[in-house]
């Protein structure tokens, strides 16, 4: 079973390799969403509960990204926050195997607060720090291939950072100044 548990893995990791290459969101979306459908399986293989619980909760929160992509209702988007956050809490009561249910859940709950976040820079961070909680799961239950994702993830969240979120804060930080400038440059006191 660990065997096929990597085999399934690996093609979820192709998946999410050629799902960051999508430019569509719809393409992503559905790419993710069947790369979730693997990685779940992997960790059923290896015979996780807590893995199968946090990719479970993965699964539904792909779901509700592809239905509030054509859906834009806030009061749903609201309740499907709140129904995700008692499903991973029931999920782990009642599926309860170890003291890695706790991690389980606490990587579901932050992941499932990162989807709800509107700003990519801490949806990156937050994705950081959801990664590094599923490689110690992951390293626990001996999960390799799920360990390559989440380095994988990690790596594509820094380059994200640096790439695209340093470079907004510096032109945000231009503008201002420039702004400042402006105002200095043409205020009626200079004149006189």
């Amino acid at each position: 079973m660990f065997i096929a548990s990597q085999i399934v893995g690996f093609f979820g990791f192709i998946l999410v390799l050629i799902a960051m290459a999508l430019k569509r969101r719809r393409g992503l979306l559905i790419l993710k969403l069947l790369s979730t459908v693997f990685i779940l399986l992997s960790y059923f293989f290896v015979g996780s509960l807590a893995g199968v619980l946090v990719a479970s909760v993965s699964l539904a929160r792909g779901l509700c990204a592809i239905f509030f992509t054509y859906n834009k209702s806030a009061a749903l988007k609201k309740l499907s926050f709140y129904v995700l956050c008692a499903l991973t809490v029931v999920l782990n009561i009642v599926f309860w195997q170890s003291g890695l249910n706790i991690l389980a859940g606490i990587i579901s709950l932050i992941s499932i607060y990162c989807f709800f976040q509107t700003k990519i820079f801490f949806i990156r961070l937050i994705s950081i720090l959801t990664s590094l909680l599923e490689i110690v799961l992951n390293l626990i239950i001996l999960n390799p291939v799920n360990i390559g994702i989440e380095i994988f993830t990690i790596s594509s969240c820094i380059f994200g950072i640096c790439k695209h979120d340093i470079v907004i804060f510096k032109a945000a930080k231009k503008t201002v100044k420039r702004k400042k400038f402006k105002k200095h440059k043409t205020s009626p006191v200079q004149h006189r």
